[in-house]
């Protein structure tokens, strides 16, 4: 028996062999490349929520000292990145760290509470002023909590660890950093 003869044979045993080896390549490199997009369509919504923080902030302070009827409507655009709510999102999940996934579910929930009182704001502008405000408020402060956890996502990636400091802090931190006026300051 000559090579010519067993070399189809061989190379169908190696083909068997390697299989395995080579998609469980690249099915880790379809996961690499799927948390790549999702940390980088968070950190595209980033600037997009950076700029809704200031023309929310801006609103709050043009509410102040108006009266109740005082009609006045400024919202920047929504946080709303694709990536949570389709298939992409279940397929990477399970591939980042703990404190990641934490951050996720953290998003998810800031992002359903910022979305409330953004609709709130959208359908009572006209009529009561003071509520409007503290949604307002109530909104930046989760806004700003969002803020300081997608901004720590982006820098940290795979190495992200959730923070250890408390969530009054973390927006007395991201409201320093953009330069805006702490909401909800206990005093």
């Amino acid at each position: 028996m000559s090579f010519k003869d067993i070399f189809p044979f061989l190379t169908f045993i190696l083909g068997i062999f390697f299989t395995g080896h080579i998609e469980g390549r690249k099915e880790k490199a379809r996961i690499k490349t799927l948390k790549k997009n999702v940390l980088l369509e968070l950190e595209d919504e980033l600037s997009i929520l950076e700029r809704s923080i200031k023309v929310t902030s801006e609103s709050i302070y043009t509410r102040l000292m108006k009266p109740n009827n005082f009609q006045h409507i400024s919202l920047g655009k929504r946080f709303n990145p694709i990536l949570f709510g389709k298939k992409i999102i279940n397929d990477v999940y399970s591939h980042f760290n703990r404190d990641t996934r934490i951050a996720l579910k953290n998003c998810l929930l800031l992002m359903n509470q910022i979305k409330e009182k953004y609709n709130y704001v959208c359908d009572n502008w006209k009529t009561d002023n003071m509520k409007c405000r503290a949604k307002e408020e109530s909104m930046l402060y989760s806004m700003l909590s969002l803020y300081y956890l997608l901004n720590k996502l982006k820098n940290e990636r795979d190495r992200f660890s959730l923070p250890d400091i408390p969530n009054d802090e973390i927006v007395d931190r991201a409201a320093e950093a953009l330069q805006v006026l702490r909401p909800l300051k206990k005093k």
